[in-house]
């Protein structure tokens, strides 16, 4: 785990911090939200069991209970596998496990943007690590965000998220393998008058992802179900 991944930076559109939650050089303050990378977590998990009792590769169409609260898992590659006393789901908005516990689906939340990576921060754009942080590091401003976390490998993941219509992508005609055109694109009109040193945590990253973000109906709820546990991950 990483204690200094604690600090968290919220600043304006301008660069100027709003907050500074958590002083990144006092360890006793950062204890209680230690950060840890998702691959390091899952690897500790993973050494942590016998790994002939994982299969890989099997993606799970669905679930189906019976009366004796077993489960049978149906999977797209044809297999069924039977007789399951506990299902744990922690797929994603998309969990083929929640259709157990509720019919309610996501829904578009009316934010949408890009992913990108910078590798090697402190060697490559240390003024831009300086800036950033060992933590988190978030720009807001008129129901934008650009959002940077630190991981542990010397790399910051790059969120530029903004509100906008479900087929913002296709009307813009985003296509992130043209990655300087989106860039330039995104800075001069969705972040259009924002601070260039914030900017240039966009420009600065590599390949783009397009992200949409999904939720469920705020306060919705489900009866809980013998042998059928939920998680939430972020992706």
């Amino acid at each position: 785990m990483r204690v200094e991944g604690s600090a968290l930076k919220v600043v304006n559109k301008d660069g100027n911090i709003l907050l500074a939650a958590v002083d990144e050089e006092d360890d006793e303050r950062a204890e209680g939200r230690p950060e840890i990378d998702r691959k390091v977590l899952r690897d500790i998990l993973l050494d942590s069991v016998d790994s002939s009792s994982i299969l890989w590769g099997k993606k799970l169409l669905r679930v189906k209970s019976s009366p004796l609260n077993q489960f049978t898992l149906n999977f797209a590659d044809g297999d069924i596998h039977s007789n399951f006393d506990l299902v744990i789901g922690a797929d994603g908005a998309w969990s083929r496990v929640r259709s157990l516990v509720t019919s309610i689906i996501p829904f578009y939340s009316g934010i949408s943007g890009i992913e990108t990576q910078i590798t090697d921060i402190d060697t490559r754009y240390p003024l831009l690590s300086s800036r950033v942080g060992k933590g988190s590091y978030w720009v807001l401003g008129g129901g934008k965000t650009i959002m940077v976390q630190r991981n542990g490998d010397g790399s910051v993941r790059v969120y530029a998220m903004h509100r906008s219509p479900e087929d913002w992508a296709e009307k813009r005609g985003i296509d992130v393998a043209k990655r300087e055109v989106v860039v330039q694109m995104m800075l001069n009109f969705e972040f259009s008058g924002w601070s260039e040193d914030v900017k240039e945590l966009v420009r600065c990253g590599g390949e783009l992802i397009e992200r949409q973000l999904w939720m469920m109906p705020i306060g919705v709820k489900w009866d809980s179900k013998l042998g059928c546990i939920l998680l939430s991950f972020f992706p």
